[in-house]
Order: C-alpha cells, then sequence, then structure tokens
C-alpha cells in the first residue's frame, strides 16, 4: 500500500531494515484500514450495516471489495478514508517526536 509506505517514510522510519519496513507497512495498513472502517460504520445508517453485514459474509477477505461497497454506501467516503490517513500521521509523528 503506498499510503503506509509514505507514512513509513514521513515518521523516518525508511532507515530500519526492509524486513522491519515490510513488517511494518503491513501493521500500519492494518491499523489505518481500521481506523477508516470504524469511521465509515459510524457514518452509515443501520440498514446500510446491516447490508454490509450480509456483504462481508461473501466478501470478507477482499479489502477492494470492501472498501467499494463502503464507497457506494458513505458519502464522501474518500475524503473520509484521506481523514484518517492524515490523522494517523500526525498522531505517529506527534508520538515519535514526544520520544526523540
Amino acid at each position: 500500500m503506498n499510503t503506509t509506505l509514505n507514512v513509513i517514510q514521513e515518521l523516518g522510519l525508511d532507515s530500519l531494515p526492509r524486513e522491519k519496513q515490510e513488517e511494518l507497512t503491513l501493521k500500519i495498513g492494518d491499523i489505518i484500514n481500521q481506523k477508516i472502517l470504524i469511521r465509515a460504520l459510524d457514518e452509515m445508517s443501520d440498514q446500510q450495516k446491516d447490508e454490509f453485514d450480509a456483504f462481508l459474509g461473501d466478501e470478507k477477505n477482499d479489502q477492494a471489495a470492501t472498501f467499494n461497497f463502503l464507497r457506494s454506501k458513505v458519502k464522501n467516503f474518500d475524503d473520509l478514508a484521506r481523514d484518517e490517513i492524515e490523522l494517523f500521521k500526525k498522531s505517529s509523528v506527534d508520538f515519535i517526536n514526544s520520544i526523540k
């Protein structure tokens, strides 16, 4: 995911060994995706949440399909996702700076 690679660079973690960067990329991607999902669910009606539950029964391991579904149900989903990415970056940078 390009977003997580950018986060690693912005946090100054791109000097870590390649294996650690890949591990961090996966973990950061999971965290960001969970934050996006939680925020999208907060924006959905109960009916939309029920539709999402039914959808997950078929597509739970397909991230692209999941995001496409959310995009079709949540107004301004892409803006919401960008906001969550930026919030993650800011909180991560703030945390790293606090421990330097």
